[in-house]
């Protein structure tokens, strides 16, 4: 059965949805305005600002270059972030200003409401019937979800991924109705649907999971039609089903192609990265994702939907074949990020956002059809009055409130009020104090004052042309971590703020170590002395400063390397196999691939001698041999490339092998790796140029077993 939600050229259905957007919009500036009006907060410290600046830098281009624009936006296809879904956007800007008001209006007049009227386009075809009132409801319950509102409040625009995904739903379920018909059948379904999915993913990475969870839904659906047909018809059942293979292969193919030529890059490390891996860290317990996402909906909302779609099949007022549909793809889609993943954000969540909105749907409207009289009043105006709580307990200071069936309501995402405004200030100013050239400031993380809370107050204080500070900081997690161990060697200041508030316990040890490092102390806080000044952060939490007395010798950075290695004690995700020991000299590390890696050391600033140091952390055999090219700039007088192995402590457990270097040429070493837990590369240069092409390269570096020469023939 098709449903047409937009009825011929009818003035009084065009009216009527011209009216249901207007109030879509009213309802949004009423969200908006005061929620953030309301807040006293540190823009990209307690707010993600990272999208938002993303879009300013899209405005910018777009006011000198709209096709610079579009070339800005398209380059950044490739980013894990990128500016794709800032691009409808821009006339809003153009119009208002930049501000962040601005910003979150424009995502969710674009994104939200959009969704919200595509959200009530699937609703009537979930239900048949009074297309306009169905369309509505739906429509409302959609901006009366409080995730929806927060993930937008918060900055992010993944709603924009979410509304893509319904679109495609509602390409996919074109001309099915009561039946389980093919799918698909239009020829306009397939590029249209396969733009769509690649779109989602494009938008954002984590929607490729969306695009499983309805390619199920699509095997699912066509499976059970497959079923039902080939009892009475087993010749056309099959030829309907090669069919429907044959453009399902294409919808792949149209959406794979969109992916591969858009963001080459991204489509590559999709199939050589581990991403569940690396986002390990994020992971919690089956109990905590699925308490997690209850209590953010609220539990009555799940109720609600669980009864909706009951009642619905019970009462047969709902098209079966698509509430089979929206249940796989519900369905997946709690497994995902219930059972699989198991992440928990508020952006994740709308993941759910279409099963619950139908679900609720169908339940007014089981309700509004098969019950009478003064009974269905009732029940309709409880579940408009718990849908109305529900939200403002959301997103107001009303939902701080603790009562008996709190759980039954959304948890509580009222405006943020940093009550220790001033003190974060006061941490900013004295650090810009003491650090008036810029000196490297590491501030180690310990949930209280991340580096980006810090760098967000001073650009709120005084503006992004007056940042000073030179802040550093490491991997918040341990599965896409690593040692803080450079930073530690860089810094001319620590901060540190005690104590240690874990936001994953078990799953920040490497930046733990950095925090033990000055707290426990280590050896390597002698390097530092302790500024008399503490800040009291007014949330039981006290910042202290250190300053470096003298930089760290090669063999105390290592015994802080190895400590680290054993509090940790297990493989972190951006670990490399190579330790840059003299973060100050800018030489830079890349992974080739093939544990191959290359050294960049950049141009001398002047005429001089200079000692770079690298320590190899991977594995080391008995025998081992180093292998790599050498590229010498043509104003490199000399390079002395060395390797020393070191024991734990740091000490030579062989002597040091080197090799003077005039011009380009091989790099091959070999040396006893027994009882050697380290290696040290030294490479000392002697240049007269100053400029990029005075970077003296080291090329396809490896370290790996040594072989007799027999062995190798």
């Amino acid at each position: 059965m098709k449903v047409t939600i937009f009825a011929s050229n009818s003035q009084t259905t065009w009216r009527f949805y011209t009216k249901l957007i207007a109030i879509l919009v009213l309802l949004t500036m009423v969200m908006t305005i005061p929620y953030l009006r309301s807040q006293r907060v540190f823009l990209g410290g307690d707010i993600n600002d990272g999208f938002y600046q993303l879009t300013l830098r899209v405005i910018e281009s777009f006011r000198q270059s709209p096709i610079a624009a579009l070339q800005l936006i398209y380059q950044s296809f490739n980013q894990n972030y990128n500016k794709l879904f800032s691009l409808p956007l821009i006339p809003f800007f153009l119009l208002f200003g930049n501000s962040y008001l601005v910003y979150v209006i424009a995502l969710a007049i674009v994104y939200l409401l959009t969704f919200a009227l595509v959200m009530g386009a699937i609703a009537t075809q979930l239900i048949p019937i009074h297309s306009k009132a169905v369309f509505t409801s739906a429509a409302l319950i959609t901006v009366l979800l409080t995730p929806n509102w927060v993930t937008i409040f918060q900055g992010y625009p993944d709603i924009s991924g979410t509304l893509v995904i319904s679109m495609a739903i509602w390409v996919a379920l074109r001309g099915v109705g009561t039946q389980f018909e093919s799918l698909l059948v239009q020829r306009w379904q397939v590029p249209v649907l396969g733009g769509l999915l690649a779109t989602a993913i494009l938008l954002r990475r984590h929607f490729a999971y969306a695009v499983v969870a309805l390619l199920v839904a699509l095997l699912v659906h066509t499976a059970i039609g497959f079923g039902l047909a080939v009892r009475q018809s087993p010749q056309q059942a099959w030829h309907h089903l090669w069919q429907f293979g044959l453009r399902l292969v294409l919808v792949l193919a149209t959406s794979v192609s969109i992916v591969v030529l858009l963001a080459t890059e991204f489509a590559q490390r999709v199939v050589t990265s581990d991403y569940v891996a690396l986002y390990e860290s994020w992971s919690r317990s089956f109990a905590e994702a699925l308490t997690f996402y209850v209590r953010l909906y609220g539990w009555g909302v799940w109720l609600l939907v669980g009864l909706g779609l009951l009642a619905g099949l019970l009462t047969r007022i709902l098209a079966v074949p698509i509430v089979l549909f929206i249940l796989t793809f519900g369905g997946v889609s709690l497994t995902v990020w219930l059972v699989k993943l198991r992440y928990t954000e508020t952006y994740y969540a709308i993941h759910f956002v279409p099963l619950i909105v139908l679900g609720i749907t169908a339940l007014l409207w089981s309700i509004i059809l098969t019950i009478y009289n003064r009974k269905r009043i009732i029940l309709l105006t409880c579940i408009s009055l718990y849908l109305l709580s529900n939200i403002l307990m959301g997103l107001t200071p009303i939902g701080k409130a603790q009562f008996r069936l709190r759980s039954a309501f959304a948890a509580s995402y009222s405006p943020i009020v940093r009550t220790n405004y001033g003190a974060v200030i006061q941490v900013v100013d004295f650090l810009r104090q003491i650090a008036p050239n810029q000196e490297p400031i590491f501030v180690v993380y310990s949930g209280h004052l991340p580096a980006y809370l810090v760098s967000a107050a001073e650009r709120t204080v005084y503006g992004t042309q007056g940042k000073l500070l030179n802040l550093r900081s490491a991997a918040l997690t341990d599965s896409n971590g690593f040692y803080p161990i450079q930073e530690l060697l860089e810094a001319e200041f620590v901060v540190v703020t005690d104590p240690f508030l874990a936001w994953h316990e078990g799953k920040q040890d490497a930046i733990q170590t950095a925090f033990a490092a000055f707290t426990e102390p280590w050896e390597i806080a002698e390097d530092f002395q302790l500024l008399p000044q503490a800040f009291d952060l007014q949330t039981g939490a006290i910042t202290r400063i250190y300053q470096r007395l003298h930089p760290t010798s090669i063999d105390r950075a290592i015994r802080t390397l190895h400590t680290m290695q054993s509090r940790v004690n297990k493989p972190l995700g951006a670990q490399l196999d190579w330790v840059v020991l003299t973060p100050r000299s800018g030489t830079r590390v890349q992974h080739q691939g093939q544990r191959q890696y290359t050294v960049k050391l950049p141009a001398l600033t002047s005429s001089s001698a200079e000692q770079t140091t690298l320590v190899y952390v991977g594995d080391l055999p008995d025998q081992a041999l180093v292998r790599g090219r050498v590229v010498m700039p043509q104003s490199y007088q000399d390079a002395v490339v060395s390797v020393t192995p070191l024991d734990e402590q740091g000490r030579p457990t062989q002597p040091a092998r080197s090799i003077d270097f005039i011009q380009t040429a091989p790099l091959t070493i070999e040396f006893n790796g027994i009882g050697a837990a380290y290696l040290q590369l030294g490479v000392q240069r002697l240049t007269e140029g100053q400029d990029d092409r005075c970077t003296l390269k080291i090329k396809s570096l490896t370290v790996t077993e040594s072989k007799p020469e027999a062995e190798l023939r």
